[in-house]
């Protein structure tokens, strides 16, 4: 069970039929797929990564700081609000599953 709220941001991310998908079948999520799904912006060869980081870094160096703090914030809220409210349920349901693996682990033992 995650019970950090990840559950939340899947669901965000990819919707709940996907998130479903993926989070009960653990089900490895590769980079095509990631970037087809709309979970990542774009992807790019492993030796050209830090290159193009400081291009975007560079790129957003030059706009005005207070409308991408902005931007980044109203686009944040709703993932943080999300987030907040999956991550207290997950908590305590990773907690139930836990103490049922443990009962499970100690009869198997005995």
């Amino acid at each position: 069970m995650p019970g950090d709220g990840i559950q939340g941001l899947w669901f965000e991310l990819l919707g709940p039929v996907r998130a479903k998908h993926f989070l009960l079948t653990g089900q490895v999520l590769g980079a095509r797929d990631a970037l087809r799904l709309g979970v990542v912006g774009e992807v790019v060869p492993h030796d050209t990564a830090l290159s193009r980081a400081r291009e975007l870094a560079d790129d957003l160096a030059k706009r005005p700081v207070h409308v991408l703090r902005y931007t980044k914030l109203a686009l944040n809220q709703a993932v943080r609000r999300r987030m907040t409210d999956f991550a207290e349920l997950g908590l305590a349901l990773e907690g139930h599953g836990l103490i049922a693996l443990a009962a499970r682990s100690k009869q198997s033992i005995t």
